[in-house]
């Protein structure tokens, strides 16, 4: 089972060379953009590991290299107000 974003899924299985009608969808339609999360423990997020995950992903974020990543899976580019402030 995957939760996807149907754009996101469809071009996941052009990649694959899978096709994409073998996909049971359900009817759900959410009308803002979904950018995603990330989560992680809080033990692991409150370590020097998780902390340099967490400084690693914001520097992405904040210097648009995020969104430059994300673009090939058709998902929309994270505007900076959405950024949480350190």
């Amino acid at each position: 089972m995957v939760i996807a974003v149907e754009e996101t899924a469809d071009h996941s299985m052009s990649i694959l060379n899978q096709p994409s009608h073998q996909l049971k969808k359900v009817n759900f339609r959410y009308t803002q953009n979904i950018y995603g999360n990330m989560a992680m423990s809080l033990k692991f997020a409150h370590s020097y590991a998780g902390q340099h995950v967490r400084d690693g992903m914001m520097s992405l974020a904040l210097s648009n290299q995020l969104s430059q990543l994300v673009a090939p899976y058709q998902l929309p580019a994270i505007p900076l107000e959405i950024i949480p402030k350190i």
